[in-house]
């Protein structure tokens, strides 16, 4: 049972990261946001400060999706989880899918991480 709840769980917090992800993508790729060095401020509580946290590493890792690579959100959440070193920020893997599909990192910066309370499940980073 308890299996089964921590599952659940751990489904809910990816498309929680997902969506949280692309909403970032369509905002941040909007025609009418023309400041091409917008800063992102991003705020959580409880599993919410936990969800932040991973959107967070999943654009130091992904950068932010140009417009026409938003189909490549889930992959860029595999490419984030993967635990590889040549998945890491500063991996190869990493490295390319950025130069490939995403705007530069100098380009889309985290400007604040607001969290509070954060917290894990057994099994998530």
């Amino acid at each position: 049972m308890i299996n089964i709840i921590n599952t659940s769980f751990a489904s809910e917090v990816d498309d929680k990261i997902k969506r949280a992800y692309r909403h970032i993508v369509q905002r941040y790729n909007h025609k009418n946001n023309k400041d091409k060095r917008k800063k992102i401020w991003l705020f959580g509580f409880s599993r919410g400060a936990y969800t932040v946290r991973c959107v967070a590493g999943m654009i130091r890792n992904c950068g932010i999706l140009k417009y026409d690579n938003e189909v490549l959100i889930n992959r860029a959440y595999d490419l984030y989880r993967n635990r590889d070193p040549n998945y890491n920020p500063n991996g190869q893997e990493s490295e390319n899918f950025r130069l490939s599909f995403s705007h530069s990192l100098e380009e889309s910066t985290i400007k604040f991480l607001g969290l509070w309370d954060t917290i894990g499940a057994h099994g998530l980073p």
